[in-house]
């Protein structure tokens, strides 16, 4: 497979950690696949460069904004199974749930996609897609809407005590 990784972002394991990592993919001949970007202010130009977005958080992060970067630009994530992520994509559909949170489990979501360009570009055109019926503007102000509704009906039926009025 003729597979690159950019790793974007700075590192927040340490310096010492993050040196011995960039030296094994040196040493281990990978410097020209494994590519270590640091921090990037062009995040939309670097995925709407990738084939696929991949999000191995293995912390209960409960909703990155990468994810939402990626779909916004059209491209199908593969993402642990932890916090909030599961909730953003839809195995299959507009990206990549691994079984658990292991190499073995990301390399094959990240396998699915590149032995399969059709399910990847569809992926990342329901990405895109999904981005604007379940995350959306307009989608925000209809469940706010919805919320505004309901309890504007429930305050007819109880004045500020709680008690039901006529």
């Amino acid at each position: 497979e003729n597979l690159v990784f950019w790793v974007a972002g700075e590192s927040t394991w340490g310096n010492q950690t993050f040196s011995r990592l960039q030296n094994q993919v040196k040493a281990g001949g990978w410097g020209e696949r494994i590519c270590f970007l640091g921090y990037r202010g062009d995040v939309a130009s670097l995925l709407r460069s990738a084939d696929v977005h991949v999000c191995p958080s293995v912390w209960e992060e409960p909703s990155p904004n990468v994810v939402f970067e990626a779909k916004r630009e059209g491209v199908a994530s593969v993402v642990f199974p932890v916090g909030g992520v599961t909730e953003l994509i839809e195995h299959g559909v507009d990206g990549y749930v691994c079984r658990e949170c292991t190499p073995g489990a990301l390399a094959e979501g990240i396998r699915y996609f590149a032995a399969n360009p059709i399910a990847r570009q569809e992926a990342g055109a329901n990405a895109r897609h999904s981005l604007q019926t379940k995350f959306g503007l307009e989608r925000f102000r209809q469940r706010w809407a919805e919320v505004f509704i309901a309890s504007a009906r429930g305050s007819r039926k109880h004045d500020w005590t709680g008690r039901k009025t006529a």
